[in-house]
């Protein structure tokens, strides 16, 4: 049986995120009030990936997936299948996008303003009426595993876990790059890029766990650079393209002020493009550290996580 839906803004604040309802819709007797749901959003800052999974709380499952800062969250009975309640969630995450995510842009989240999307989720939700409950056989629910406690070597960094924010325009590549750290050599392919603004968590090498988030330039121009606070490591993504790399040089200029004390960095993708700027003209704009990658190509896996790693670690 579904219980509840609901909606969450992953905000980030001192380093982690944490979470807002702004939308629910009650079927059975949880709402936002609920012990069960409020467990489950002080849980988010240990989530592994916001893109999908699975929390078994009590004899809740709370099946969620990641759009962006928000968490789209289906309350379930634990022997429920969660297939077509994962797939329910998506499609209740392409209506959102293509009606409400302006709204959660300009930084509104009156609950009042998603009232409408009601309609959204009864239809998503009106496939799943034929889940057969717990008195007949089931699929098991898809969970997440605990990850083990991690300890930090004594040769790193006191930091076990570092955040890191990827920025630049529109189709840089920051989404691929992200991948690519964090799949290593089997992560290779484009991403579907987007303008706003992606956050993952996990492990990105051995010695550090990142949490990790992608800023599109015009945001950082609007004065949204409250997500980048307390960012360990800001690299700035430019497709190698004269006119990308000197914009996204700008947004250097309004970083920095902000983060005085962060390490910052370049990755001038798409290297294997027509017209990309050679690396050592790019150098000499910013003055930074600087790797030149092809993120769709598994092979710069190695290159990249060493360039980040050295960024950490001050090298």
């Amino acid at each position: 049986m579904i219980w509840s839906f609901f909606l969450v803004l992953a905000e980030l604040i001192n380093f982690q995120p944490t979470g807002k309802t702004i939308y629910n819709q009650k079927f059975g007797q949880l709402d936002d009030d609920s012990p069960l749901i409020k467990k489950f959003i002080s849980i988010i800052p240990s989530i592994e990936d916001y893109d999908s999974g699975n929390q078994l709380i009590g004899k809740i499952q709370f099946i969620y997936g990641g759009y962006n800062d928000l968490l789209f969250v289906v309350c379930a009975d634990k022997n429920d299948n969660a297939v077509p309640i994962v797939q329910a969630i998506e499609n209740m995450k392409v209506a959102f996008a293509q009606k409400f995510f302006n709204i959660i842009k300009e930084g509104k989240d009156d609950p009042s303003l998603f009232k409408p999307f009601k309609t959204e989720v009864d239809k998503a939700l009106s496939a799943l009426d034929q889940i057969v409950l717990a008195t007949a056989p089931q699929a098991a629910p898809v969970t997440v595993p605990t990850a083990p406690e991690k300890t930090t070597p004594a040769s790193a960094t006191q930091k076990e876990m570092v955040k890191i924010a990827f920025v630049g325009a529109k189709n840089a590549g920051k989404r691929t790059t992200v991948k690519l750290l964090f799949s290593g050599a089997g992560g290779s392919g484009p991403q579907t890029e987007e303008s706003e603004m992606m956050m993952k968590k996990g492990p990105i090498s051995d010695k550090y766990t990142a949490l990790l988030i992608t800023m599109p330039n015009d945001m950082i121009e609007a004065g949204k650079t409250q997500f980048l606070s307390n960012s360990d490591v800001v690299l700035f993504v430019t497709s190698s393209q004269f006119k990308d790399m000197m914009a996204t040089r700008k947004i250097y200029d309004i970083i920095k002020p902000t983060l005085p004390n962060a390490r910052y960095g370049v990755i001038a993708n798409k290297q294997d493009a027509s017209g990309a700027v050679d690396v050592d003209a790019i150098r000499k704009v910013y003055e930074l550290p600087i790797v030149p990658m092809v993120a769709t190509d598994a092979a710069n896996y190695d290159m990249l996580k060493k360039f980040v790693e050295e960024l950490i670690e001050g090298a």
